[in-house]
């Protein structure tokens, strides 16, 4: 009966991926289901060790945390909604780490799931570049903005960004099974690093540079051909639209330098504060700006404590907390700043915490391989924890932190190296 419970409850996870195909609504049954189908086995033997682990208790103190930050701020119920099934994405991380210890061939099949899922996003998002409509009939809105199944929502390219760990995590898995893996991890960065670009999500480009020179580092002496692959791909890839997509150039090239520089941009950014250099364009900078705002004019309670989860909405139209014109967004649009704003300074000190543990594993595994380069490397691990820092990135826009689809994934990846980590620790005693 338990394993029967255990199998339909793998089966649920292996159809997640496919969810963000059809919606949010898809995504969250699933996981509910699951979590209540693990939980259920979990107190029918007894099994509480699984809820003991340390990250589970760091988790579920955020939780808490997001709660008391709720409950003292202006909007309670509305931000409630937010911070008190918070500990639903806790639940996932103990439901990924509980059937794996259960089904041995879980995480495989999981992560598997994940790259039909991009590959089905891949063919449907190069179908609507070619056709200017997807398989579904979901047409082209921003001619440099392929959008696939997200329809009006213009986030493939982050996306994919968010799941590359996890598609990396199935090549490591699976490489053994190929006569020649070296080009085949060239071959997934190509049809990556495309699905990014024909996105048009600037930050999504850059992030992916950045996750994927942060892992040649890290990883010194392990992938030299592939680093020169990889280079070679971005130069091609970069080359192309340079010189062959003035829509694309525009976009990706003269925009993005535009808007960092603060020239003309939008016929706006000659009102922007920074007048020499910003990291954001002009509309970001706006909430972000809205944001540092509602932290720096707030009385020292707010300051400790934060607005309260998801209420940057209710508070961005205020005009103390507006130096431009519409300040408003459903959030800033940068992680760290919108942790400051909504959860105050010891949301931010926890968030900083989680900053400097995971470039502590990173810096970590440079040494190790940068002091022998025979060390034993469990790329695996090194994938899902940079993907991560990457989700998690300080100096990029980002989506709101508290959104459905950002923490399914940040989730799914938290408790995919949960489980690969215990498993490891096991294998060693």
């Amino acid at each position: 009966m338990n394993q029967k419970i255990i199998n339909y409850s793998s089966i649920l996870l292996y159809i997640l991926p496919y969810s963000f195909i059809v919606g949010p609504l898809v995504s969250e049954s699933l996981i509910l289901i699951c979590n209540i189908s693990v939980v259920y086995i979990i107190i029918k033997h007894k099994e509480f060790h699984f809820f003991k682990k340390k990250l589970i208790i760091f988790l579920t103190i955020i939780n808490l945390y997001l709660i008391f930050s709720s409950l003292l701020s202006e909007h309670i119920l509305f931000s409630l909604k937010s911070s008190f099934f918070y500990f639903r994405w806790i639940l996932l991380v103990v439901s990924i780490y509980y059937i794996a210890s259960n089904n041995k061939n879980f995480l495989k099949y999981l992560c598997l799931n994940f790259f039909v899922s991009f590959l089905i996003f891949f063919l449907d998002s190069h179908f609507q570049l070619i056709f200017e409509k997807n398989i579904l009939g979901y047409k082209i809105l921003v001619p440099h903005r392929i959008s696939s199944f997200f329809a009006d929502e213009l986030i493939l390219g982050g996306f994919v960004l968010k799941i590359l760990p996890l598609l990396l995590v199935c090549f490591f898995m699976y490489k053994k099974y190929f006569k020649y893996p070296k080009a085949l991890f060239t071959i997934l960065v190509a049809l990556v690093f495309s699905t990014i670009i024909i996105s048009g999500e600037r930050s999504a480009i850059y992030l992916f540079l950045i996750f994927f020179l942060i892992f040649f580092v890290i990883n010194l002496h392990k992938f030299n051909k592939e680093f020169i692959n990889f280079f070679l791909v971005v130069f091609i890839f970069f080359g192309s639209v340079y010189f062959f997509s003035d829509t694309y150039k525009l976009r990706i090239f003269t925009n993005f330098y535009n808007s960092i520089s603060n020239k003309v941009f939008h016929n706006e950014i000659g009102r922007s504060k920074f007048k020499n250099f910003s990291l954001f364009s002009y509309e970001h900078e706006k909430h972000i700006t809205s944001a540092y705002l509602i932290f720096k004019k707030s009385d020292f309670k707010t300051k400790l404590i934060g607005i309260g989860p998801k209420n940057f909405r209710n508070f961005c139209d205020i005009k103390k907390y507006c130096d431009y014109e519409n300040c408003c967004s459903s959030h800033p649009h940068n992680i760290p700043i919108q942790i400051l704003a909504e959860t105050g300074l010891i949301g931010l000190a926890l968030l900083i915490f989680v900053y400097l543990k995971l470039i502590q594993i990173l810096w970590k595994i440079f040494l190790s391989n940068f002091k022998n380069k025979n060390t034993r490397t469990n790329f695996i691990e090194n994938s899902l924890v940079l993907g991560i820092f990457i989700l998690l990135f300080p100096l990029s826009t980002s989506g709101n932190f508290f959104h459905n689809k950002f923490n399914i994934i940040l989730f799914t990846l938290i408790g995919f190296w949960h489980a690969t980590k215990i498993k490891k620790q096991h294998k060693s005693l």
